[in-house]
């Protein structure tokens, strides 16, 4: 129990990040956002004030737990956090299983293919390290094999006073939502972070049954949930038009950050070797973000094919740096079937921090021609680091850096080939707009997190803090 007049302690679910973390080795989008945020809430208020629980994936539990140990470091570290966690082996020989499994994901329609692939690893882990190391796997390292369990404690429902944050993507846990429900049922408080609501205003960028339980969720939490905290002033107006005119939703928009959190904006980053060296060892425009339909990563393409055949020699590399995704049969076909296309494209699959950060630094500029966002990290990301965007004007990125970068209609090829061409040809223009980044402030994720926390603890409505915004 807090101190008198203290703000009640605040429950983080975390299940969305274990999930991930469970699956991918890298944490993007959404993830990021959450470890960002939880990280500096938790090194600013401490582990008695900031709590996490999460779903057991096993025993099919809650459990809470002081989260201090679990944000040591600045970048997110899928082993271990699992080991913190107590939901993978100590063994010293294998490989993680987030990373095995990232290099098994290209076999997984293939399951006897899988299973040879797998003993192999298995296999080069026991007798060849070398050979592992070849495969790009590794055995774990002495940091996570350091990472003791925490003591987690089973939950069944939160103290009244005690407020609940859902900062994930929790629309296919149904044991959280009932939870939730539960805490709301007995007048508990309650805070959800909203991203965006593409899934309700375009399902076609994603499966079905992803939409359909998206759908579900949001029409289900807004019956209970009254305070919402949404990552731009777009959402923020999505939502209310979602939520219609009642007076008794709050929403709340919190600028997201510039910052890659870990890196000091100007201070160099050096990689020895490995696929991100390789592939900026020529001049590169970087485009960083998930392979799917909704980051428009195949028109890229055919723009890149247009400018080849307009700029010859001239023509810099294109480097995608990002997992992929889901529905890019038109990305991937547009490569298989053009050879001289490939040639001028690097593909840097789930790159970690420092290799992400590396590409920003030495890339000519970036180019970032998603559909439909709800902030856009990578657009602010590269200003982080004083570079050069040509950016969508779509939905919310012309909040993330303003008039600092140029934008292009995605509806409108030709706009965004014009804007390539004098990026390319014109150094002296790209110099200009980068010393315009470089004297202008950047947002922080110490400073999101501080305005996020304002927001959760206060049960009064919040509209004049940095960055902040009520619609």
């Amino acid at each position: 129990m807090p101190p008198p007049g203290a703000p009640a302690v605040c429950y983080f679910d975390v299940t969305d990040i274990v999930h991930y973390a469970s699956a991918n080795a890298r944490v993007s989008g959404i993830q990021r956002v959450q470890f960002n945020l939880l990280g500096h809430m938790v090194r600013r208020h401490g582990g008695q004030a900031v709590r996490c629980m999460f779903e057991h994936p096993h025993r099919k539990e809650l459990f809470e737990f002081n989260p201090t140990p679990l944000f040591e470091s600045d970048e997110f570290q899928a082993e271990i956090i699992l080991r913190r966690l107590g939901l993978v082996g100590k063994s010293r020989i294998f490989p993680s299983k987030p990373s095995m499994r990232n290099y098994l994901r290209p076999y997984n329609k293939n399951k006897l293919r899988r299973t040879t692939v797998k003993a192999d690893i298995m296999l080069s882990a026991l007798l060849f390290p070398r050979r592992l190391a070849a495969m790009g796997l590794r055995r774990p390292n002495a940091a996570e094999l350091a990472a003791v369990p925490l003591p987690l404690h089973p939950i069944t429902r939160l103290p009244a006073d005690a407020c609940f944050v859902n900062l994930g993507a929790t629309w296919s846990l149904p044991r959280i939502t009932e939870f939730v429900r539960d805490h709301a049922a007995r007048g508990g408080n309650l805070v959800q972070v909203i991203y965006d609501l593409i899934p309700h205003v375009h399902p076609e960028y994603f499966t079905r049954s992803l939409a359909d339980d998206f759908n579900r969720w949001l029409a289900e939490i807004v019956g209970y949930t009254r305070r919402f905290i949404c990552i731009s002033r777009w959402t923020a107006a999505d939502l209310r038009r979602f939520v219609g005119a009642r007076e008794d939703v709050r929403i709340h928009a919190v600028s997201m950050a510039h910052e890659f959190d870990g890196f000091d904006r100007f201070s160099p980053i050096a990689l020895s070797d490995g696929v991100a060296v390789e592939a900026a060892d020529a001049p590169f425009v970087l485009c960083v973000g998930t392979l799917e339909v909704r980051k428009n990563g195949a028109a890229l393409l055919q723009v890149w094919r247009v400018l080849a055949r307009r700029l010859g020699e001239r023509l810099p590399r294109l480097v995608f740096a990002g997992k992929q995704g889901w529905l890019i049969n038109e990305f991937k076909a547009t490569l298989a079937n053009d050879p001289d296309l490939a040639h001028h494209v690097r593909i840097v699959d789930s790159p970690s921090d420092r290799e992400l950060a590396y590409l920003y630094q030495r890339c000519l500029f970036a180019a970032y021609p998603s559909l439909y966002e709800g902030w856009g990290l990578p657009v602010g990301e590269a200003a982080w680091f004083g570079k050069y965007v040509i950016s969508s004007n779509a939905t919310s990125l012309p909040e993330v850096c303003g008039d600092l970068i140029d934008y292009f209609d995605p509806a409108d090829p030709e706009a965004l080939c014009a804007s390539l061409v004098r990026a390319i040809t014109d150094p002296a223009y790209v110099r200009r707009k980068e010393a315009a980044i470089a004297a202008s402030a950047m947002r922080t994720w110490s400073q999101v997190a501080d305005d996020m926390y304002a927001l959760i603890v206060s049960r009064s409505p919040v509209t004049a803090l940095t960055g902040t915004t009520t619609p």
